[in-house]
Order: C-alpha cells, then structure tokens, then sequence
C-alpha cells in the first residue's frame, strides 16, 4: 500500500493504468482538473471525504495512504488520550 509522500506516484500511475484522465476524475468528484493535477504532483492532498471517493474507485490507493507520518502521530496521540479517559 502506498504512503504520503509518495502517494501521489501511485494514484498518477493508478490513473493512468486505468486510463482516467484527470478532467475526468475532476467532473466526477466535483472538483477542478488542476485540482486533481496538484494531487498528482504531490502538491497537495484531496479533502478527507474525497478520499474515501478516491478509494472507493481505485482500491489501490486507500483514504489512509494520503495521511503523512506526522499526521499518524497525531492520531496516536488522540486514541492515547482517549484510551486514558477510559481508564
């Protein structure tokens, strides 16, 4: 399974193996081609709810692959302080 950064290798190429062009994708998920463009340069990820859509339709590249390193931190730090509210 990919991971961010190099997440947007794997959709790019997901894309282009399934012959999606990016004005495609853009229409379907409501969204601008260069949109979709800066999400397969790396320069910027899709909104949380357009990466479920996203993996949905290319199973390959899962809503979690987008999150970074930091962003796992994060969310280990939040289930922690949740797992000790509990006790």
């Amino acid at each position: 399974m990919p991971r961010a950064p190099l997440v947007h290798i794997a959709f790019r190429e997901a894309l282009d193996r399934l012959g999606i062009s990016y004005s495609a994708l853009a229409r379907t998920l409501g969204v601008t081609p260069p949109t979709v463009s800066r999400w397969g340069t790396g320069a910027a990820k899709p909104d949380p709810h357009l990466r479920i859509a996203i993996a949905r339709m290319i199973p390959e590249v899962p809503e979690t692959a987008w999150i970074s390193a930091r962003e796992w931190i994060e969310v280990d730090r939040a289930v922690a302080r949740w797992s000790r509210k509990d006790a």
